[in-house]
């Protein structure tokens, strides 16, 4: 075993400190939500965020048995997903007819959080808002009981402030009967109470769907900065060029962000992927770096260029770090990445020339030289080996148990799925399904995904297999052959799946599908 490499190559993936961004570096933004995978640019408003992305900032109820019509700028949810009304009272007798509106914006912090409320049974948590009455001042309890005061009554908790910067927040909400065989759409987490609480009448739940809020930006083609070793040390290797997609599955930006956003706000994202033609396990670590060189974005429309700039806001550019090995050591690497990011992050706190993370590479060469060459492989005599670098890394050797080795977590199955879902996952995987499993945790899909794929040990799995998939590629989802595919669940912002794919929603526990 002493032949075996720990790590094979790292590299530094960014939009670079030299050299113009031409116009063909710059890609499209989705303007709405569509099955096609190739995505359009809105040419009149240059909005990269999308209308149905726009968070959610107020809510309200009508009365329309009262003849309540909705607020100026709110929309009324009238109809479920299957086109039945969306009555908060469906089906229930002399309670009077019920709607829920919502209103988009950013003119206030959004809504993060919406609830049910169950008076008298439950107390009002901090920081939470209760709708008790109409816009009109009628009561807008969603039940009402002759033989009981207790109110149920719709909640929701707004961000403590106004900063959009890559931050969760409601995006959308809709009204489900599951008496009427309805079940929450993709992406969508149901609040598992009952707005129908008298003995007649039908289920009627509430379901939201929580999206990323982005802040003005645009998309770039990242570049790969800087490989170790240097791929002129051996002239028969290619650095796989499709390493930037998996780094950046839902693609890098140069984003703006208000003056009060600091890099120390914004905390890096860690995710895991596999090349599965290279049998190479990747991890990577994204985050931002200021971009200061405002001139080298040489578009030709003006007013692109003055939607980006202005006097009090910076713009921040998508970098990652990646590191590449055979061997599904991810929390190792996953430390020592953090150690690399810290080294870029601590000399951009001390350093005028914050854009140019080249710099920082004779300091990071030190720490990779070591991590490459000096710490060996763990073996059956020394099974762990322990590193002190800034902060100390153990990397144990795997235990023998006759099982195939890889990157496979049945802890993050179980927690996130649970057995009975976990059992009807491995059935539609020997069943040869086509399964779509995602999360917005981008952390925990490789894990998942493999840990499906090791279930059907002794048998394999000879359909595609894609555990972190890219946006760019999702058009894979239209084979016509079985596979097992992982994927951020913003693609349900810009895609549609086909109607033949199973999805599993690890965030709320629900497969739709099948």
């Amino acid at each position: 075993m002493d032949d075996k490499r720990l790590v094979d190559h790292f590299a530094l993936i960014g939009v670079g400190s030299t050299g113009p961004i031409e116009r063909d570096e710059l890609i499209p933004t989705a303007s709405s939500p569509t099955t096609d995978t190739s995505l359009q640019l809105s040419s009149k408003t240059y909005d990269f965020t999308p209308q149905h992305q726009q968070p959610i900032v107020d809510l309200a109820i009508i009365d329309r048995t009262h003849g309540e019509d909705p607020p100026a700028g709110y929309e009324t949810i009238w109809t479920t997903p299957n086109n039945f009304s969306a009555n908060l009272n469906h089906s229930g007798l002399r309670n009077h007819e019920m709607y829920l509106c919502i209103r988009r914006g950013r003119d206030k912090p959004p809504i993060t959080d919406v609830g049910i409320l169950f008076e008298g049974r439950e107390r009002v948590m901090e920081n939470v808002s209760v709708i008790e009455t109409t816009p009109h001042g009628y009561p807008a309890s969603i039940f009402s009981s002759s033989f009981s005061r207790e109110r149920t009554l719709i909640t929701y908790r707004r961000a403590a402030s106004m900063i959009l910067c890559n931050t969760l927040a409601v995006t959308d909400i809709c009204v489900i009967i599951e008496s009427k065989g309805e079940t929450p759409p993709h992406s969508f987490n149901k609040i598992n109470k009952n707005l129908n609480r008298s003995m007649l009448g039908s289920n009627v739940y509430l379901c939201y769907k929580k999206s990323v809020i982005y802040p003005v930006r645009i998309q770039y083609r990242p570049r790969i900065l800087y490989t170790f070793p240097p791929t002129d040390d051996n002239p028969y290797y290619t650095f796989p060029d499709k390493t930037p997609l998996f780094c950046f599955p839902m693609g890098a930006f140069i984003e703006r962000w208000p003056s009060k956003v600091t890099l120390q706000s914004v905390a890096p994202t860690f995710s895991t992927f596999l090349l599965s033609h290279t049998k190479q396990y990747g991890a990577c670590i994204s985050f931002y770096e200021l971009f200061n060189a405002y001139d080298r974005l040489l578009l030709t429309n003006n007013d692109l260029i003055n939607r980006l700039e202005t006097d009090n806001d910076y713009l921040y550019a998508s970098t990652c770090v990646v590191i590449f090995s055979r061997y599904p050591f991810f929390d190792t690497l996953r430390r020592f990445l953090f150690i690399i990011y810290q080294l870029i992050f601590s000399s951009n706190m001390t350093t005028s020339n914050v854009n140019q993370l080249i710099d920082h590479i004779p300091l990071i060469e030190q720490y990779l030289k070591h991590f490459f060459y000096h710490v060996p492989f763990p073996s059956p005599s020394k099974p762990r080996i322990f590193v002190q670098y800034d902060e100390p890394l153990l990397i144990v050797l795997p235990e023998d148990n006759g099982l195939p080795q890889n990157g496979a977590s049945f802890v993050d199955l179980l927690k996130n799925l649970g057995t009975d879902n976990t059992l009807t996952l491995f059935l539609y995987a020997l069943l040869e399904s086509k399964l779509l499993i995602h999360s917005l945790r981008s952390s925990v899909l490789t894990g998942v995904v493999e840990a499906v794929n090791n279930m059907l040990f002794p048998f394999q799995w000879q359909c595609p297999y894609i555990p972190l998939c890219p946006l760019a590629l999702s058009d894979v989802l239209s084979a016509p052959c079985p596979f097992i595919i992982g994927i951020d669940s913003r693609y349900f912002d810009v895609c549609e799946p086909p109607p033949d794919v199973v999805c599993v929603d690890l965030d709320t526990n629900i497969i739709i599908g099948g």
